[in-house]
């Protein structure tokens, strides 16, 4: 985890936005252990395994909308717009990736086929993480954007 961490403070270029990233990943969490505890599942391997490939898309999309917002900022003269922008353009490709992973999940969550009980909990909270971190990547996060870009105290100092 700490190795995860390290990558998130290289990859992004201000810190505030990596605890953004943080707590992205946090509010996706839930998504996982909800989708666990509404099909009854226990918390397994396989369950944790779902979880570093539910986190590892969520800081893709995360760090995808915090960049294109970074750079649109210098474009557009209100913050909100450039907030609204970045969100629009990546709304399409985030909902697509996502809609396609829980799909294509969908016969593993419900062990359709043979020996698929094994990795039932993965897809399980894949599902839950993903369903979850649409909401999180398409609302939360624009609105610690635009709270992070209101506060004067946080404003970044050019």
């Amino acid at each position: 985890m700490g190795r995860l961490l390290f990558l998130i403070f290289l990859l992004v270029p201000l810190i505030e936005i990596a605890f953004f990233v943080l707590i992205g990943l946090a509010l996706t969490l839930l998504g996982v252990f909800s989708g666990l505890l509404l099909t009854g599942k226990p918390l397994d391997i396989t369950a944790f395994m779902g979880m570093l490939i539910v986190l590892s898309i969520v800081i893709n999309n995360n760090i995808l909308i915090f960049s294109y917002y970074l750079m649109l900022r210098k474009e557009y003269e209100r913050e909100e717009d450039a907030i609204l922008h970045a969100v629009r353009t990546r709304f399409r490709p985030i909902l697509m990736t996502m809609m396609a992973n829980v799909f294509a999940l969908l016969p593993v969550a419900l062990a359709l086929g043979a020996g698929t009980q094994i990795i039932q909990n993965m897809a399980i909270s894949i599902m839950g993480g993903l369903t979850f971190a649409i909401f999180v990547n398409l609302y939360v996060i624009p609105l610690l954007m635009h709270w992070w870009d209101s506060t004067p105290l946080l404003k970044k100092r050019n």
